[in-house]
């Protein structure tokens, strides 16, 4: 009839699983040593059954000694309410030093499509080496409480053309040593520490299908004891490229990444970019540290592609004052979990 019409809309459906992987062989350098498998290994699971449920595993070996696991799910709207329920393991097995465990969760509040904030709590423990004999690393166990706050305004989560992403988290971590000599300096066993964790993304179209893009971060631990397990690690794929993955750490990182983005299609574009990072590691007479920290910086150029498995991302970068033959291929899927 008059002033009536029809709309009609085509929908793709878009895959929401992803899978990439390396996986390497290292063979025996001496005939003492043994051969051992390197690389990584990433599911994601966005839409379980059509559901909006998700479910995500990460694995990565990093040498023979030194490997990750972390699993996830997401249960989403809990009770058709606008609560989402996160749980997590890690686990990190840090060469011949010590194997840390975190399993926890949060509650997360969406109070609007672009706001929301989460209550955390986990349990973590560290257990270190038999080796380990000088107090070095304390085996522990930890409570963790804490809060989180998100704003994201970006047009497009996986390639946004505009908009800021913001987030923010604070954690309280009661830690109880279990070892039965404490460090000297330390006059009981309960340790307090806090985590600060800020995380800032600013993205604008410059000109027809050229954006910039600008990543800043930064983490904090404040403490009465540091060992090296209570610290953040910074190089690699998603911080510092040109660098090995977690080649520095200190109780303080900061990082930034500036990319210039060249759209090839909706989701893929070539990139160059330049990051730079800084490390602290404070002064603690408790366990005899002195005062360490360094700038570094990495640039190189990039492509990320949208395919079936999903974003992937692949780079060449070089580290402050080295030539292009010894740069580093860096490689990654991006998931948004």
């Amino acid at each position: 009839s008059a002033g009536e019409g029809i709309l009609q809309l085509n929908i793709e459906e878009k895959n929401t699983n992803s899978f990439d992987g390396i996986i390497g062989y290292v063979p025996a350098t001496s005939s003492k040593d043994e051969g051992y498998l390197t690389g990584f290994v990433n599911i994601s699971l966005l839409n379980l059954f059509g559901t909006g449920r998700a479910a995500a595993i990460r694995w990565k070996q990093e040498n023979t000694l030194t490997q990750e696991l972390e699993l996830k799910y997401l249960e989403p709207w809990l009770f058709d309410q606008p609560f989402n329920l996160n749980v997590n393991f890690f686990q990190r097995k840090q060469d011949s030093s010590y194997v840390k465990r975190i399993f926890g969760g949060n509650i997360e509040y969406l109070a609007t499509e672009n706001i929301s904030a989460s209550v955390i709590i986990e349990s973590e423990s560290t257990i270190p080496s038999i080796d380990i004999t000088n107090n070095s690393i304390l085996n522990s166990t930890s409570l963790n409480t804490g809060l989180q706050l998100k704003l994201d305004y970006r047009d497009d989560i996986y390639s946004p053309r505009s908009g800021i992403y913001f987030a923010s988290t604070y954690k309280y971590r009661n830690k109880k040593i279990n070892s039965d000599e404490l460090p000297i300096g330390i006059l009981n066993d309960n340790l307090e520490y806090h985590n600060y964790e800020l995380e800032f993304g600013f993205f604008y179209t410059l000109f027809q299908n050229q954006v910039l893009a600008l990543g800043v971060h930064a983490k904090e631990v404040i403490g009465d004891y540091y060992d090296i397990s209570d610290f953040f690690q910074l190089g690699g794929t998603n911080s510092l490229r040109g660098y090995r993955e977690n080649q520095f750490y200190g109780n303080r990182i900061i990082w930034s990444n500036f990319e210039y983005r060249f759209l090839l299609s909706q989701s893929s574009y070539l990139f160059t970019f330049y990051d730079l990072g800084y490390y602290l590691i404070s002064e603690n007479l408790a366990n005899n540290t002195n005062r360490q920290s360094d700038l570094n910086s990495g640039y190189g150029l990039g492509i990320s592609l949208d395919t079936a498995l999903g974003i992937m991302r692949v780079s060449y970068a070089m580290a402050e004052g080295t030539s292009i033959s010894n740069g580093l291929i860096h490689f990654g899927l991006l998931n948004d979990f």
